[in-house]
């Protein structure tokens, strides 16, 4: 799982578990544990304790975390169209 992979599941869904992002894009627990912690040591995402139980621990993006994803797209996105527009010639 890449970087940029993690940073926009956070930002479309919110904040996450470790174990709903692993179920829900069938990757390891492992593999998700170490692109979070990466992402944490980056500032990208932050870890909060739930407030339903406060044993465990959701992920949220961070303000550096949206500008991150938000250069990622100014980036890529003119590649993404233009790929798209190949692709249905």
């Amino acid at each position: 799982m890449t970087t940029t992979l993690s940073l926009d599941q956070l930002r479309e869904r919110g904040d996450a578990f470790n174990t709903e992002i692993s179920r829900e894009y069938g990757l390891s627990l492992s593999t998700v544990l170490f692109r979070a912690n990466r992402n944490v040591e980056l500032g990208h995402l932050e870890r909060v304790t739930n407030p339903g139980d406060g044993r465990s621990f959701l992920l949220r993006l961070t303000g550096a975390g949206h500008k991150v994803w938000a250069a990622a797209g100014e980036v890529f996105m003119p590649h993404i169209v233009v790929a798209i527009a190949i692709s249905i010639r």
